[in-house]
Formats: structure tokens, sequence, C-alpha cells
């Protein structure tokens, strides 16, 4: 069994070693889109993430605006105020904290990016290079 192992830890090395060293032999490296399309999905995120809070905040102030309109009648002499949009403090409470939630998100999604960035393949083919 040890022989085993060592024999697949010793191709999973040389595997390792040829895909860091095949695009400076000028061998295709598919691997290497792979790193593009990464980059591009993080980056893609982050903007998503921007508009889902830019989105939330507009729509959470405008129906704090409509939640502050009343409505005064008066049937038979007496007053009575109406705030029927009081209704939608849950749903303004709920886009609060989704907004607050994606106001986290952003910097998460770059760190993403920075990681991408430090272990892309021109980095880990330096390393064994």
């Amino acid at each position: 069994m040890p022989k085993v192992r060592r024999t697949f830890l010793l191709c999973a090395l040389v595997v390792l070693l040829v895909g860091a060293w095949a695009p400076s032999l000028g061998v295709w490296a598919p691997w290497l889109r792979f790193d593009a399309t990464a980059k591009a999905k993080v980056l893609d995120g982050t903007e998503r993430a921007v508009v889902a809070y830019a989105a939330a905040r507009g729509l959470s102030a405008v129906i704090s605006a409509v939640k502050a309109t009343t409505i005064d009648i008066e049937p038979g002499g007496v007053g009575v105020t109406l705030a029927p949009a009081q209704a939608l403090e849950p749903l303004n409470h709920l886009l609060e904290k989704f907004s607050d939630l994606m106001l986290v998100e952003p910097p998460r999604v770059l760190r993403r990016l920075q990681l991408l960035r430090r272990w892309s393949h021109e980095q880990v083919e330096q390393v064994f290079t």
C-alpha cells in the first residue's frame, strides 16, 4: 500500500510541475482560461453586489417617503388620520437588512479577487521555476 501511495504522489507532483512549466515551454495550457474566467466572474459578482446595494437603498428610501404619507378624513365631524403605507414597514426593514448585507459583500468579493491574483497560474509558475 505505501508503494501505491508513493507512486500516486510522484505522479501528482510530475503533473503539477509539467502544468506549471507548460506555458513557458510553449505548450498549450487550457487551464490558463480558468484564471481569466474566474477573475471575470469575481468582478461580475462585485458589480452585481454594488447594484443590488444601490437598488435596495433606493427602494428603501422610496418606501420611507411613501410610508410618511397620511390621509386625514373627518366622517361625521370626527377627525381620523390614516397611515395605510405603514404596512410597508416590515418590507422597509427587510430591505435595510438586505442592503447592510450587500454593503459587506463587495469587499469580500474583492478579497477573493486578490487571492485569485496571488494564486493565479503566473504566480504558481514562478514558484516552480
